[in-house]
């Protein structure tokens, strides 16, 4: 049958016949036999319950990186008074670096220890193996432009490097 012809359909058949013609690629899923009734009627297998989190030892390396990334936190949050801060990122530095709202280094340090100890911290990937980006918001400002929170760098060692966004 084409589109310019009509045709006058008084059964199922006559559906069936009409979508082939239109569609010549087109087979009809015919069930043939018992067995293929029943196939297709067949329960879905049940799925096991998804368990608990708690419940759960999770294997591989995403589990590996987050322990490590932690631990690293932690160990530099410890050892916060060794990372060097620079001057030009004090309040009272000239330049256009971005600067801390305090010209006292202890309270930047003190800001990256929170930083990292914090819940809300995120943790992701760096663009070096074995490197870390930890972003905090500190819920208050830290820097000289309103910046609430702070990014810190550390390595697999638990050496840190701090920037702030």
């Amino acid at each position: 049958m084409t589109k310019t012809e009509s045709a006058i359909i008084n059964s199922v058949d006559d559906v069936a016949a009409a979508s082939r013609a239109s569609i010549p690629s087109y087979e009809s899923p015919l069930l043939s036999t018992v067995d293929d009734v029943a196939r297709i009627n067949a329960p879905v297998p049940e799925t096991p319950p998804i368990p608990e989190l708690g419940d759960v030892e999770v294997e591989g390396s995403n589990n590996r990186i987050l322990n490590e990334t932690s631990q690293s936190a932690f160990k530099a949050a410890d050892n916060v008074s060794e990372f060097p801060v620079s001057n030009k990122h004090l309040m009272d530095a000239g330049g256009r670096w971005q600067k801390f709202d305090t010209t006292d280094k202890g309270q930047v340090n003190t800001w990256v220890q929170e930083g990292l100890r914090s819940e809300n911290a995120q943790i992701l990937p760096n663009n070096q193996e074995k490197l870390y980006k930890i972003i905090t918001d500190l819920s208050k400002t830290i820097e000289t432009r309103g910046e609430t929170k702070i990014q810190v760098i550390i390595g697999a060692d638990g050496k840190n490097g701090l920037h702030t966004q």
